[in-house]
């Protein structure tokens, strides 16, 4: 009898024995197919994610490219806008809208400016080196020709501007002596001494260009 509950045991045993391996290989069966599972949930994913990467990276590179095309149209149009800088910024022979030939105003700054038959006189005159343009306040005798003694026009009283450039001449002249080269300031300075000198104020416009000022006796 004992013999017998000995063998019951242990095929009870082997039974279980039996059993838990079972259910282990069926839980790492479960488990297996869950993995499988797992992963072939997660390929999609990944493959999803690498479609979202690429994606992202072919939006960044067109992007990238559009940036690059903006700016190289940016840099050619840029030269253009330079150049329209460059001339305005870039020094020009200063040109004059009066005609060519001798402009002529006495010195007088009591004379109010008005002419006096053929002749103009000056009010007031200055050289401004900031502007480059040299003004003068009175009538003035105008003549094509500036070696000519008559058939002078009068400009009627008035403020006139002549600009000038570096090459213009600032001098004080007397007959035949040789001419006295003034920059402007000891030019303006020597108009201020001679406002009301009656000497002769005289402009000299040559192919558009303010030529020379003159203060000559």
């Amino acid at each position: 009898m004992k013999k017998i509950s000995r063998k019951i045991f242990l095929l009870l045993a082997l039974s279980l024995i039996l059993s838990s391996c079972k259910a282990d290989n069926k839980n790492s069966d479960s488990t297996k197919k869950k993995n499988i599972e797992v992963e072939e949930n997660e390929t999609p994913k990944k493959e999803t994610d690498k479609k979202k990467t690429k994606e992202a990276e072919n939006t960044d590179k067109s992007k990238d490219t559009s940036n690059k095309t903006s700016e190289k149209a940016k840099s050619e149009e840029s030269p253009t806008e330079d150049k329209k800088n460059e001339s305005k910024q870039a020094p020009s022979k200063q040109s004059s809208s009066y005609k060519d030939g001798m402009y002529l105003s006495i010195l007088s700054s009591d004379k109010s400016g008005e002419a006096q038959g053929e002749i103009g006189y000056c009010k007031s005159s200055y050289a401004d080196s900031n502007k480059n343009i040299f003004t003068i306040e009175g009538s003035l005798s105008y003549n094509k020709d500036p070696k000519a003694l008559e058939g002078y026009e009068i400009m009627a009283n008035s403020t006139y501007e002549f600009p000038f450039d570096e090459n213009t001449v600032f001098q004080a002249t007397s007959g035949m002596a040789k001419p006295d080269i003034m920059t402007i300031d000891e030019f303006n300075k020597y108009l201020k001494e001679c406002k009301d000198s009656g000497l002769g104020l005289v402009l000299v416009i040559e192919n558009g260009h303010l030529k020379s000022v003159s203060i000559s006796s």
